[in-house]
């Protein structure tokens, strides 16, 4: 009896570049990333895949570089969107504030303010002045260099946070005892 063996189909070798580098097939990958929500990561497939071949780098740091591309993407994303919802006065910035304009602000104190700890610390930041000297400049240009490293910031003009304080001083009716005598 014969028997007839099957030959197994095999891939066909991917085809090769004009400089002899294999030639890649991304779209399904590149499907596949956009369908869970990388859609950063999916636009920088190609490059970074060229890249990687160019420069013999690993799949690991490939990956890396794909997941980097995604999340500096959504942070830059986040933060113009934060800025946005803010209502902060456009065009405030630390940079563009003219300290010489302004001599008895000191700018080093300005720049501890803006590495954020007293953010991350929960302290109050109270700025008062005179009007014309740069108080809302600062505090604007303080809540734009803020906004990437923290998630959320108010800022409260003078009533506000006056009425906030009285609020909060007051006590509340269950504290309150009548006294009968």
């Amino acid at each position: 009896m014969n028997t007839i063996t099957p030959t197994p189909v095999l891939p066909a070798p991917p085809a090769k570049t004009s400089n002899g580098a294999p030639h890649l097939e991304v779209d399904a990958t590149r499907e596949k990333l956009v369908a869970l929500g990388l859609g950063h990561a999916a636009e920088a497939l190609g490059e970074e895949l060229s890249e990687a071949i160019k420069h013999n780098r690993p799949a690991h740091v490939v990956l890396e570089r794909l997941l980097s591309c995604e999340v500096g993407a959504r942070d830059e994303r986040r933060v113009k969107t934060s800025l946005k919802l803010s209502n902060l006065p456009p065009g405030m910035t630390l940079g563009n504030f003219d300290f010489g304009f302004q001599p008895s602000i000191e700018k080093r104190q300005i720049e501890t303010l803006a590495t954020g700890a007293f953010i991350r610390e929960h302290t109050t930041l109270l700025v008062q002045g005179p009007p014309g000297v740069g108080k809302t400049h600062i505090v604007v240009g303080l809540g734009v260099r803020a906004t990437p490293a923290i998630e959320a910031h108010s800022v409260h003009d003078t009533e506000q946070f006056s009425l906030q304080m009285v609020a909060s001083s007051m006590p509340h009716p269950e504290s309150l005892t009548v006294s009968t005598t």
